[in-house]
């Protein structure tokens, strides 16, 4: 066997595992919505599939029943709304800002060969001059 198939194998088998890491708690949480309550109480949650105790009762009882279930998901999703166009807004304002200002470092990802100020490559500006060197130590 070769090091490009083995490695595929490894990668299907980690993002197999990653896979049920994910859906299994969305395949147990389903089953849960269709178990009377006192089945949850008693039982916890689990992933037994019992086709006898499943009913549509919860889903009855979420869109008919007696509460306040929408006008509490209404305040819920408004607060999200609100939420992410504030941090949108404020995001964008802060990208602004740090598009138009220049300073020191503002480039040092960039591999580009672009000089700073004083005319040294960016990526020499997380190296310290010689002359600094000299400069601390004799300090």
């Amino acid at each position: 066997m070769n090091t490009g198939t083995l490695r595929k194998i490894l990668l299907f088998a980690f993002f197999s595992v990653l896979c049920l890491l994910i859906l299994v708690p969305f395949y147990a949480v389903t089953i849960a919505s269709f178990k009377p309550g006192e089945d949850l109480i008693r039982y916890g949650l689990n992933l037994r599939f019992d086709l006898s105790a499943m009913s549509l009762d919860n889903f009855v009882f979420l869109f008919t029943g007696e509460h306040a279930y929408f006008t509490w998901f209404f305040n819920s999703l408004l607060l999200t709304v609100v939420q992410v166009v504030l941090t949108l807004l404020v995001s964008a304002t802060v990208a602004y800002g740090f598009s138009a200002y220049e300073f020191r470092g503002k480039n040092q990802g960039d591999d580009s060969g672009r000089t700073c100020g004083r005319g040294e490559r960016v990526c020499d500006l997380c190296a310290p001059d010689s002359a600094d060197i000299g400069a601390v130590s004799r300090v």
